[in-house]
């Protein structure tokens, strides 16, 4: 287990320097886990916005792409694993679901789930999300299932900040060279109304818009 341990964690750290899509970025993580621990189903939460739902993002198989079709989300604190974990900050793991007394919320999709685990993602000491592994059999997981995501959702977690921090840069670049050519496309003509006709072709251009109007008072 430690040897494959250190094998996926240096996978995860290959793919995050690697891929600075999150959306490709979260797809990878799920399978490489997935395949190197041999776990039925692995997916990736994040929080909203609001802090309120954990949203899924990444989720394998058939059920997964369903899943994500359906824009599966979890409130933060129900009774559910993902609820529980989003809420804590903690592992928590469900050894068996057919227990009556377990925090576990039967998904129509994943039928024959017996074993649930899931980690919180923490960045910069707020939960961002959850990792989040099933398994057909009941009691499938254990302590040391428990250390060894617990170190791969710090990865995930600072893999996923850096990716989208590359996003917002990107956006900011792209806002500012917009900016840039308007601007640019404005300042050449030598009448107002050259200008305008400049900047409203600039517009449609880049804004791919059927059409650009420009009124003065």
């Amino acid at each position: 287990p430690r040897a494959r341990q250190l094998a996926t964690s240096a996978d995860v750290s290959q793919i995050a320097s690697s891929i600075l899509d999150v959306n490709e970025l979260m797809p990878r993580i799920v399978e490489t886990i997935k395949d190197a621990f041999r776990y039925d189903h692995v997916q990736i939460f994040l929080m909203d916005m609001d802090d309120n739902y954990a949203e899924l993002r990444a989720s394998t198989g058939e059920a997964g792409q369903k899943l994500l079709s359906i824009k599966h989300k979890l409130q933060k604190g129900s009774a559910s694993v993902i609820g529980t974990v989003t809420k804590t900050g903690k592992p928590t793991i469900v050894l068996d679901t057919e227990a009556a007394d377990v925090i576990h919320r039967p998904n129509p999709y994943l039928p024959n789930t017996r074993s649930e685990m899931a980690v919180p993602l923490i960045l910069k000491g707020r939960v961002i999300g959850a990792l989040d592994v099933q398994s057909n059999t009941p009691q499938a997981f254990d302590d040391d299932d428990v250390a060894i995501l617990t170190t791969l959702a710090g990865q995930i977690a600072t893999a996923i900040d850096n990716a989208q921090l590359f996003e917002q840069s990107q956006r900011r670049a792209n806002e500012m060279t917009f900016l840039f050519d308007v601007t640019t496309a404005a300042a050449s003509a030598e009448t107002l109304n050259d200008a305008l006709q400049n900047v409203a072709q600039e517009l449609r251009d880049s804004l791919d818009a059927l059409s650009v109007s420009l009124y003065l008072p």
